[in-house]
């Protein structure tokens, strides 16, 4: 863009007064004779330049106001096929510094052509980049009155400040993040990566912001109008280059406390729904987000430079928003006396600003008392204390518990990853065991039903169970009888037995002194299945048999010698 001069020279450059706009051009034919530096809408003649050549100029000043639309015309009735094609509008800011619109078409002949602008501007320049023949226009300004729309309150800038850090949420309830590769740009919790530090940039609008990450990266919306990504390392937030422009973000807000980011290639930024960040369709300038967007629209969670809600010691440092006292009472600004009178403290510390004590309605501790607190709406109750927001701990106590959820979340789902991949690997021997209990099972119930079938009381005679319990029963007699004879063999010296008599141990017998009936041995092999007649009765001694039991002397001593002891005491109190 060539220099632009706004000198005040008279002849064929100007300055022109016309109406309330002041003409000045970069050159004009014959130093401006003949009508030709004539440069308002509908002249007779029009502004013809010097020479031909790029960045021929034209410049309209006029009081600050607000321009709706430029308005171009060629040369009157198209003579000579003289016109502009194509030119480069700018517009001074609140700086007082030139701002690029964009390259804009220019009319050929009595028919105006409008180029929009609104914006509140006094200085509008016209920069020729292409033309007919020769260059030859009309211009001039169309004035309006601001139209309040969307993204143009100022009031609402009024947070952000340079240095303020705040997180962007979305419309999923989560925030706007930056990865710690440099590139990516995605959404997650309320940690660390999800803090931004606002960059104020008022040379290309008041609601121009830079967004500074935590990775000392700016967020960026990159030419494909489709990526959303990081741009390169800069040492602070204040270090922004000025060609940068991809890195550049527009305000608007959108009520509700919502605002959207325009980017530089009039897209907004987008929270998908796939969890990453990316730009949205493009929207026209001068025309608002739609109506039915809602990827687009964002809140911020002021961190620090508005809103501090740490609290220490008796609140002397304490910097939140808290408006509501702990019985629910609405605060007095500090800067009013009513409906409650301040006192000198509070008046000394509003004059002074200190404390925090302004010109707001925020709790603070503001004459040395015990904690925050402020003075009520309400006339019965002139003052109350204070509670910080979410519990007195801020965004620590937040992170915290969300950073305590993100990890039973991710234990949860290593348990039930472990469980999955443990069954699959013992799903074998798993089989195995259940087939083997199952079988063992089966054999206990077998078991038990032959068992039953070998109680029952009336049998079967054909039956083979009842075959092999009869052949069981049968061997069993004849092995008690075998033995019952061989007891009779066993000479003893009183050969009479008293058949009441069992279990005797047997005496005078050798190598079987001390043993009861059942514990003699007989080697004799007894033959089972032999034809013995043996008696029912078993052979017991008939005489009664008294054995052999040692007896203590100990309670016989014991009784002696207290009956010594007895006799000593009487003879003791005799005496």
């Amino acid at each position: 863009m060539a220099k632009r001069r706004s000198r005040s020279r008279r002849g064929g450059r100007g300055p022109l007064r016309i109406g309330q706009i002041i003409y000045r051009v970069s050159s004009s034919w014959a130093n401006g004779k003949s009508r030709h530096f004539t440069p308002q809408i509908n002249s007779p003649q029009g502004w013809s330049a010097g020479t031909n050549r790029v960045n021929q100029w034209i410049n309209m000043k006029f009081r600050k106001q607000f321009v709706k639309n430029v308005l171009t015309q060629g040369r009157i009735n198209g003579a000579h096929g003289q016109y502009v094609k194509q030119f480069d509008l700018y517009y001074k800011n609140a700086s007082n510094r030139w701002v690029r619109i964009g390259r804009k078409r220019a009319g050929s002949n009595n028919g105006i052509v409008k180029a929009p602008v609104n914006k509140v501007t006094h200085e509008i320049q016209l920069n020729i980049k292409s033309w007919s023949n020769h260059i030859t226009m009309r211009a001039g300004i169309e004035f309006g009155s601001r139209r309040r729309s969307r993204g143009r309150s100022k009031t609402f800038m009024n947070k952000w400040k340079n240095g303020a850090t705040l997180r962007l949420r979305t419309w999923r309830n989560n925030f706007v993040s930056m990865r710690n590769n440099g590139v990516h740009v995605t959404q997650g919790g309320a940690g660390a990566w999800e803090i931004f530090t606002v960059k104020r940039l008022p040379r290309y609008g008041y609601n121009c912001v830079a967004l500074f990450g935590a990775h000392k990266r700016y967020l960026r919306a990159r030419n494909n109008k489709k990526t959303i990504d990081q741009s390169g390392r800069r040492p602070n937030y204040n270090s922004y280059p000025a060609g940068w422009a991809w890195e550049r973000f527009w305000i608007e807000d959108v009520g509700g406390g919502k605002f959207a980011l325009r980017t530089y290639h009039n897209t907004y930024l987008r929270a998908h729904s796939n969890g990453w960040m990316d730009q949205s369709s493009y929207i026209a300038k001068g025309k608002g987000i739609p109506r039915g967007w809602v990827w687009e629209k964002f809140s911020a969670q002021w961190l620090g430079g508005t809103c501090n809600e740490k609290i220490s010691r008796k609140g002397y440092n304490y910097r939140g928003c808290q408006t509501v006292t702990r019985k629910g009472y609405k605060c007095q600004n500090w800067s009013r006396d009513r409906p409650h009178k301040r006192n000198n403290k509070v008046k000394y510390n509003y004059r002074r600003k200190r404390y925090g004590v302004g010109n707001h309605n925020y709790c603070r501790n503001g004459d040395n008392s015990k904690t925050i607190w402020c003075y009520t709406t309400n006339r019965r109750k002139r003052w109350d204390y204070c509670n910080p927001k979410r519990l007195g701990t801020g965004e620590t106590a937040r992170r915290n518990s969300l950073a305590a959820k993100r990890r039973a979340i991710m234990y949860a789902r290593r348990r039930a990853y472990a469980r999955r991949k443990k069954r699959a690997t013992k799903w074998d021997w798993v089989a195995k065991m259940r087939a083997r209990r199952k079988a063992a099972e089966e054999a206990q119930k077998l078991k038990q039903q032959r068992k039953n079938r070998l109680q029952q009381s009336k049998w079967n005679k054909n039956d083979a169970d009842y075959k092999a319990a009869q052949a069981i029963r049968n061997a069993e007699e004849k092995r008690k009888a075998a033995l019952s004879v061989k007891h009779d063999t066993i000479r003893t010296i009183q050969p009479n037995l008293n058949p009441n008599i069992k279990n005797i141990p047997i005496s005078k017998v050798s190598n079987n002194l001390g043993k009861t009936q059942a514990d003699v041995r007989i080697n004799t092999k007894v033959n089972v299945g032999g034809d013995i007649k043996v008696s029912n009765k078993m052979p017991v001694w008939k005489e009664t048999f008294n054995t052999y039991k040692p007896i203590s002397k100990f309670p016989k001593m014991l009784f002696f010698i207290l009956i010594v002891l007895f006799i000593i005491w009487l003879v003791r109190q005799t005496m």
